[in-house]
């Protein structure tokens, strides 16, 4: 059985594109690939590591992240929803031995499992508390512009 690494989807392997028309930002429905998380899914993948996707999406939403991974060709064994549940339990489930996740919340509860996890910072802006917790994990900066 390969080690199994599991990453978030929305914020992580994606970012929702958005337009800005002078008076407000809208999301457009596009999903843009996060191309360094993409390279290090690649990577784990190629040393032997099982990908799984865990989102906090609900089922419905299942074949548009299933349509993503396909035209990105992401190696991407299987997508688990939780639908806004607690992510924890899943990760637990499948034996992660690495979370990969944009919020510190889900990566403070899979660190208490003994699950290592990388944060990835969008730049969204942090308080100096959150600054202090993202610290506490290996980091990776993405630009969603």
């Amino acid at each position: 059985m390969r080690p199994v690494i599991t990453i978030d989807f929305d914020n992580t392997l994606c970012f929702e594109s958005v337009q800005n028309t002078g008076w407000i930002v809208l999301g457009t429905g596009a999903l843009k690939p996060i191309k360094a998380i993409h390279d290090l899914v690649r990577e784990k993948h190629r040393e032997g590591f099982d990908i799984h996707i865990v989102t906090f999406r609900e089922d419905k939403d299942i074949p548009e992240v299933k349509a993503f991974v396909n035209e990105h060709n992401l190696p991407i064994k299987e997508v688990h929803n939780t639908s806004s549940k607690s992510k924890t339990p899943v990760l637990q489930k499948l034996n992660s031995t690495l979370h990969i996740d944009d919020s510190l919340s889900v990566c403070m509860g899979a660190s208490s499992q003994g699950i290592k996890c990388i944060f990835v910072d969008c730049g969204i802006f942090m308080d100096n508390t959150q600054k202090e917790l993202a610290s506490m994990f290996e980091t990776i900066k993405v630009n969603l512009i």
